[in-house]
């Protein structure tokens, strides 16, 4: 097998340790008590990707209202089917 080895010139800097997706189809049950256990974390720079693929429920103003506007969460929204 082949594995690639990024070059130093190949990694960016983001400031990130870790990329938290965030599955969140029909997930309004569940999502605050994801959400608040990822915010917890510390020691550790994150984002939060939440990916909501066109649920029934409006998943984006619950995550919102869960984050305050945290700039580490990041809301993406398929249309619904």
């Amino acid at each position: 097998m082949n594995y690639l080895t990024p070059s130093s010139t190949d990694v960016i800097d983001s400031g990130i340790d870790v990329s938290i997706i965030m599955a969140a189809y029909n997930s309004e049950r569940f999502i605050a008590e994801a959400l608040n256990s990822c915010l917890a974390q510390t020691g550790v720079r994150f984002e939060i990707i939440v990916s909501d693929d066109g649920s029934d429920c409006s998943i984006a103003p619950l995550v919102e209202r869960i984050c305050k506007g945290d700039p580490r969460v990041v809301t993406l929204r398929s249309p619904q089917n």
